[in-house]
């Protein structure tokens, strides 16, 4: 175990018996500290005392077993996702989900912050992926839930509670994942409207025969940020949806060719264009990287200070994306899913948001901020029927509320 004395202690426990100690320690003492991977995420929620001790997870990163014609791996939760993602390459097999900052960011930390991206449309998020975890709660008890197999029944499914926890609840050290072979072809279709008219389109892409892996609305202010990151030359103006499709090269030459036939008929639809193969990757990794906080190096290009994330209905996702696109607000809709990534000003176009997906039955949290926060300025908007359940979630798993107090809720 290794103590990096600076500003800020940050406590990097080597094995799992390690984090049992910490975690009893800081219980024992009533001292509060912030379990973190690769901090990527830590600008999530309400802000932290930045002198509170970090116990990162960085030092569990081994591969604990790996039956690949299980299609699961078991892991240690520190392992950063880039590392992951070669491991299960040499197999021919990959976690289809798109996280973020990869050669940094840890397996566990964008599993506690509920990352994902793009591919969520149709392949899944972590709720889908993970079979089972060890934890080590607020009085450094070890908890176990889950295992290591697809079929399994064993217990109450505690993953589900863990996944956007934040380290509120415990400091995840093992898990198991649900994996899935790498495709051989990944392509899209880039569609644009006439006067940003999208309802027809999105409307006839929930009757399609094919199967898009990801549906991506993304508005103009967007597409300005997308061309600034990856140079991809895209028309900008109006907005553009693009679907992509994955497997082998005939699924998606067969999948690419029917969706054309079936879009053909929608009128308020202006140009379809197949982007190439060399665009594909570029294009993956700025969907996924270019809407999170904003640090990341699309928003420094613009004057956006708050990163949002918003859900809705997936009817109400064109009227919300039209409403943040009169206020200059860059967004990005997985189309079928209600979720919506975006940025803006400042904490007054926040809460008009926030109060537009209201009044849809819907919710926006705001996910970082670069802007500092008034009393009637809170990056949740939480149901009281579900605050009470998360504070005695929280109490049941840590009582001496010494796991990142106040992140969540005050």
């Amino acid at each position: 175990m290794s103590e990096t004395p600076t500003d800020t202690t940050r406590l990097t426990p080597a094995n799992e018996a390690e984090v049992v100690t910490l975690i009893r320690e800081s219980y024992d003492q009533s001292r509060p500290l912030v379990v973190e991977g690769g901090g990527n995420f830590q600008t999530y929620g309400f802000p932290l005392d930045p002198a509170l001790p970090r116990l990162s997870t960085t030092g569990l990163n081994r591969v604990i077993d790996y039956p690949s014609r299980d299609m699961t791996i078991t892991i240690e939760a520190g392992m950063t996702f880039a590392a992951l993602q070669a491991e299960l390459s040499r197999e021919g097999q990959r976690l289809p989900i798109d996280v973020p900052f990869a050669d940094t960011a840890t397996v566990g930390g964008a599993l506690a912050a509920n990352i994902f991206g793009s591919r969520g449309y149709q392949l899944g998020t972590w709720r889908d992926y993970l079979l089972g975890f060890s934890a080590v709660d607020g009085q450094g008890r070890l908890f176990k839930a889950g295992g290591r197999v697809v079929k399994n029944v064993a217990g109450y499914d505690l993953g589900k509670l863990m996944i956007g926890s934040h380290g509120t609840l415990g400091a995840i050290t093992q898990m198991t994942l649900k994996v899935k072979p790498i495709p051989e072809m990944s392509r899209f279709l880039m569609v644009t409207f006439k006067d940003s008219n999208v309802e027809p389109t999105l409307a006839a892409l929930v009757q399609t025969e094919t199967i898009p892996v990801a549906a991506d609305l993304l508005n103009k202010h967007a597409i300005a940020l997308l061309n600034q990151s990856a140079d991809l030359q895209i028309p900008e103006g109006n907005d553009i949806l693009l679907i992509a499709y994955e497997g082998t090269e005939r699924e998606v030459t067969w999948q690419i060719e029917k969706v054309q036939q079936e879009l053909q008929a929608v009128s308020a639809i202006d140009s379809m264009t197949l982007l190439s193969q060399e665009q594909t990757p570029g294009l993956w990794s700025c969907l996924t990287e270019m809407f999170h906080h904003p640090g990341s190096s699309a928003s420094q290009n613009g004057p956006f200070s708050i990163g949002f994330q918003a859900s809705l209905k997936p009817g109400d996702v064109p009227r919300f994306c039209k409403h943040a696109s009169s206020a200059d607000c860059p967004t990005k809709a997985h189309t079928r899913s209600g979720f919506i990534r975006g940025f803006c000003a400042d904490w007054n176009s926040a809460s008009n948001l926030q109060k537009f997906a209201q009044e849809g039955s819907g919710s926006l949290v705001v996910l970082s901020s670069q802007s500092p926060e008034t009393e009637d300025e809170k990056p949740f908007d939480f149901d009281p029927l579900l605050l009470t359940y998360m504070r005695k979630i929280k109490e049941k798993l840590d009582p001496g509320n010494i796991l990142s107090p106040g992140k969540l809720f005050q």
